[in-house]
């Protein structure tokens, strides 16, 4: 608007050297109007950008302490489970020390204790080496699903559920097994179900059980 009004004067004036002097200060102007406006749309470009890039970050950084977190629920569990088993089977030896109870399977005890604390062992090295990130890749093992039952069944056993008038009748080896890969968190996570048999005992024929689907 500045720049047409100073021509439409300069014209009406008929000073053809005003008209040159405004209209090489009118293009002169709009020079720096063009240069000023694209400078304006660069920084805004810029900070556009700027602001992508931030949320784009926290967005990473929320996503990272997401599964960190969720790691270590998981690790917590996974430690907690070989801790249990070694407690519950010192206390087992001590009680049947104690009350004089040894029986065959008594020595079997140390050798569950031995093993699950090496399996506790080499899951914290495991968990050593990721958080001093030596290593990042997940590593396989393939798992023989009735050797796994077997120390299922073994490890459980000397806490079998026991009512009156109910027998424990066994762990089933047969179990669904489900594996599943969160692409979200790069988890490989699995679940098993095992099943248990509990019968009711028919006082009627001692020794008998009858079928628990039955009730």
């Amino acid at each position: 608007m500045l720049v047409a009004s100073l021509l439409h004067e300069a014209l009406l004036t008929g000073r053809s050297s005003d008209v040159s002097h405004y209209g090489t200060a009118a293009w002169g102007m709009l020079g720096f109007v063009f240069l000023s406006g694209a400078a304006v749309g660069l920084r805004i470009q810029k900070r556009e950008a700027a602001l992508i890039e931030s949320r784009s970050r926290g967005e990473m950084l929320e996503r990272m302490n997401r599964m960190n977190l969720e790691f270590l629920h998981r690790m917590a569990h996974e430690l907690k489970t070989p801790l249990t088993v070694i407690s519950g089977y010192a206390q087992l030896t001590g009680i049947q020390l104690a009350a004089d109870q040894v029986d065959q399977e008594t020595p079997e005890n140390p050798k569950t204790i031995r093993q699950e604390a090496r399996r506790l062992g080499d899951m914290v090295t495991r968990l050593m080496e990721y958080s001093y990130g030596r290593t990042s890749e997940l590593r396989f093992e393939r798992v023989d699903t009735a050797d796994l039952l077997d120390r299922v069944r073994a490890i459980t056993a000397p806490t079998a559920p026991e009512a009156e008038g109910w027998t424990f009748l066994g762990w089933y080896r047969e179990a669904s097994c489900e594996n599943a890969w969160n692409f979200d968190t790069d988890l490989v996570e699995g679940s098993m179900t095992l099943y248990a048999g509990v019968g009711a005992e028919d006082r009627s024929h001692p020794g008998a059980h009858r079928d628990p689907r039955a009730h």
